[in-house]
């Protein structure tokens, strides 16, 4: 069995319920075929930061856990940093 000839199963399939006027079985059918041909899968970002200011990223470094938790929480401001 070869992924080729699933798919052309289920083409088939949709054919043969296109001709019993089954729409639901066409729409398996057809939703079956997007999932195996990844139609489906969810799209994937990557994010990436970039700090270029040295003294930024050591002023960053030094800072606590807790300090670092307020800017996020835009509890406290770093000049450069946004919280």
């Amino acid at each position: 069995m070869t992924r080729q000839r699933v798919v052309q199963g289920l083409l088939e399939a949709v054919e043969m319920a296109r001709e019993r006027r089954e729409p639901g079985a066409m729409i398996a059918a057809w939703r079956e075929l997007g999932k195996m041909l990844g139609y489906y899968a969810p799209d994937r970002v990557k994010v990436t930061a970039e700090i270029d200011d040295a003294g930024l990223m050591g002023r960053l470094e030094a800072l606590s856990d807790e300090e670092l938790a307020g800017i996020i929480a835009g509890q406290r401001v770093v000049e450069g940093v946004e919280g």
